[in-house]
């Protein structure tokens, strides 16, 4: 099947598609707009910009979905950014895939380098959760900066690497793609933000990246698959603590050249 699909019968020779097309491979020609299949990667520019809704990518058309509210966003989407904040503090509470369902729906439409899509991810809980911490605490011995960690989680029951969270977030994505850890940070940012509208926290799990890429071996304990590599984590819990007031930040260091 051809990727792009164009209904000539509703086609109205605006020429949008041609205008947003990334790979530019869509002409008029002969009173009709004409795609060559080589090169597209499926962004889906043509399908969004149609007014005629004349353009199918993959024999799909696009979705029909109320446009979202410019104002109302313009008020709220400011304070969700401002009031995110880092979650350290779980109930003990377990984290299923249908509880991140929502969240992860609007991860799968994150932009992505030539819209590859390749960001794989992985939900740890339960007993793989419990063995992917000991493993973790295990590795921390071999790392200078870490170990003192086991000896902290065991004795002293400090969980400085998971902060006891019901659930880990790991996402990985092909080593070969240039933008892949963009594309990754993209993906995990907008689940960052998005987790406290569905009662779920999130803390970006630094010590476990700085573990992961300092061992190349945690990738084959997870199945990860080679020529993969883990690029982000998130650890993820139903959050038990309430945020109300919201810190001063500094101003971005922005420097305009004309």
């Amino acid at each position: 099947m051809q990727r792009i699909q164009i209904d000539h019968e509703r086609c109205i020779l605006c020429e949008k598609c041609a205008q947003v097309c990334t790979a530019n491979i869509i002409r008029e020609k002969e009173g009709k707009m004409v795609p060559k299949d080589v090169d597209c990667i499926r962004c889906g520019h043509c399908v969004a910009v149609c007014p005629a809704k004349a353009i199918t990518l993959g024999g799909i058309g696009p979705i029909d979905e109320e446009r979202f509210d410019k104002e109302l966003l313009q008020k709220q989407l400011p304070l969700l950014v401002r009031q995110r904040r880092s979650m350290r503090l779980f109930k003990d509470k377990s984290v299923t895939a249908q509880d991140i369902a929502p969240i992860m729906d609007m991860v799968r439409y994150a932009p992505t380098g030539k819209n590859r899509q390749a960001v794989g991810y992985i939900l740890l809980t339960g007993k793989a959760l419990q063995d992917f911490v000991a493993y973790s605490y295990k590795l921390t011995d071999s790392v200078a900066s870490m170990a003192l960690f086991s000896n902290l989680f065991y004795e002293k029951d400090n969980d400085i690497l998971f902060r006891k969270a019901p659930a880990v977030l790991i996402a990985y994505a092909p080593e070969e793609f240039y933008t892949a850890i963009v594309d990754v940070s993209i993906a995990l940012t907008i689940f960052d933000l998005a987790a406290p509208l569905y009662g779920i926290g999130a803390c970006w799990a630094g010590f476990l990246m700085n573990l992961a890429n300092q061992n190349s071996h945690m990738s084959t304990h997870l199945n990860i698959p080679q020529g993969n590599k883990i690029l982000g984590v998130l650890l993820v819990g139903h959050s038990n603590i309430s945020y109300v007031s919201t810190p001063n930040r500094n101003n971005p260091r922005l420097k305009v050249m004309d």
